[in-house]
């Protein structure tokens, strides 16, 4: 198979088969219903049962479950430090925008299909004028943000999930305060459409360092990265291997690592000073 695109989508089919196969004949069964079985033209409430069975809950339940699916969220670590993005797709012989590009486009393409189905199939209220392309540009644009910051490797654990709240939310607010207001189609879609390049450079640069295996946002020559990585020499010097151990581990944690590395490195200059100090003190046995 030598096209990353079907190589990348063959990785996604052959771990959820079975997942987007109950998707797809869910919705199946919700179209079935909705023109076999409702009364044509009843009305619906915005709060009614009908509404969030054959509405709400199968589009709702279906975007988280894509959400996590197309942003590997289901074989990663929210509060890790390292990138959610599989390690094993790392040694494939593609670029970088061939890992960032084709997961997006995926999910792009499954999150247009799922507001089309339920545009189409779904059963809306009574007197609510559905929108046309905004609502699934807003979908895909949650999950490009979403694969570009969890993708994005972090220097302390849990960072990861506070950020992608709080950007999420942010667009989410940005979109809820243009609906409120009234906002037309055209003005929905020129908030929504930069989202998307935007969201692919950040999960191209996420993914670029996750590849190096970087974790802190240090350069590779600043002297945060040069003191990380005189460490081990150091601590070689006067430590055991444990030490050493210690001391990488505490590197690879960028700012906050280097931080307790000297407060570290002080207290055992210290421990080791006093007891010389204590040694030349003590009588030389005759």
């Amino acid at each position: 198979m030598r096209s990353p695109a079907l190589a990348i989508g063959w990785a996604f089919l052959r771990r959820h088969r079975w997942g987007l196969i109950a998707v797809a004949g869910y919705l199946l069964v919700v179209a079935t219903i909705r023109f076999l079985i409702l009364e044509p033209g009843a009305p619906v409430q915005v709060d009614s049962g009908r509404f969030a069975a054959m509405g709400s809950v199968p589009l709702t339940t279906t975007f988280v479950y894509l959400l996590a699916v197309f942003s590997f969220g289901f074989g990663g670590d929210l509060s890790a430090r390292h990138s959610m993005y599989p390690a094993r797709m790392f040694t494939l012989p593609v670029t970088n925008a061939a890992l960032v590009g084709w997961p997006m486009l995926y999910g792009t393409a499954a999150m247009a299909i799922l507001w089309l189905a339920a545009r189409l199939f779904a059963v809306w209220p009574s007197g609510i004028e559905i929108p046309l392309i905004w609502p699934a540009l807003l979908a895909a644009a949650l999950l490009a943000w979403t694969q570009a910051l969890t993708w994005m490797p972090y220097g302390l654990p849990g960072i990861r999930l506070v950020v992608a709240v709080l950007c999420l939310a942010a667009l989410d607010t940005v979109v809820l305060l243009a609906i409120h207001f009234k906002a037309r189609e055209p003005m929905m879609l020129a908030i929504l459409a930069p989202q998307l390049p935007l969201a692919y450079l950040v999960a191209r640069f996420a993914v670029a360092r996750a590849r190096r295996g970087e974790f802190s946002f240090a350069r590779p020559g600043s002297s945060v990265v040069r003191v990380a990585a005189a460490w081990p020499v150091a601590a070689g010097a006067r430590g055991s291997p444990a030490a050493v151990r210690a001391g990488v581990a505490l590197a690879r944690q960028g700012r906050a690592g280097i931080r307790l590395r000297n407060i570290v490195s002080r207290t055992c200059h210290a421990a080791v000073h006093g007891r010389l100090h204590s040694m030349d003190c003590e009588p030389a046995e005759s």
